[in-house]
C-alpha cells in the first residue's frame, strides 16, 4: 500500500499542461488508468500525451491501445499513437509553424516496418496495426 501511495503522489506532481513559451501551443497529458506493475519484471506508466493549440484545440478522442510489455534488453519502451502525432501537426499548423494543409496518410505498421528495413518486427511489433496518420 506504501508503493500505491508513493506512486500517487509522485503522479500528483506532474503537471496536465507545459506551455511553450511565446507560443499558444502547450504539451497536455497525464497518465491514465492502465498503470501495471509485474513485480520484478516492469512497470507500465501509460503516459497520454498531447501538442495543444490554445486557440485552436484539437478535439479528437484518442483511441490507441498499446500491445502489451515485450521483454528484450531494453530498460524503457515507448509508444507514440497517432493521436499524438495529429495533434502535433495540427497544433504547429494553425499556430502557423506549419505549411501544409491537413491531409490524411492512411498507415500501417507493416508499411512502417518495410520503410525502417525491419527495425520495428526486430524489436517485437506486430504487424498490420493501424497507425494511420491525418495530418
Amino acid at each position: 500500500m506504501k508503493f500505491n501511495n508513493l506512486i500517487n503522489a509522485i503522479i500528483s506532481i506532474i503537471p496536465d499542461e507545459i506551455d511553450i513559451p511565446g507560443t499558444d501551443i502547450y504539451f497536455e497529458g497525464g497518465i491514465n488508468q492502465a498503470l501495471k506493475i509485474k513485480k520484478d519484471e516492469y512497470i507500465i506508466l501509460p503516459f497520454d500525451l498531447s501538442i495543444q493549440n490554445s486557440k485552436f484545440p484539437y478535439r479528437k478522442n484518442n483511441t490507441a491501445v498499446f500491445g502489451d510489455f515485450v521483454q528484450n534488453d531494453y530498460q524503457i519502451q515507448s509508444f507514440m499513437s497517432d493521436y499524438f502525432i495529429e495533434s502535433g501537426v495540427w497544433a504547429f499548423y494553425y499556430a502557423g509553424l506549419l505549411n501544409v494543409p491537413p491531409i490524411s496518410v492512411p498507415l500501417s505498421t507493416t508499411e512502417i516496418d518495410i520503410a525502417l528495413l525491419g527495425k520495428l518486427t526486430r524489436n517485437g511489433f506486430a504487424l498490420g496495426m493501424p497507425c494511420k496518420v491525418g495530418m
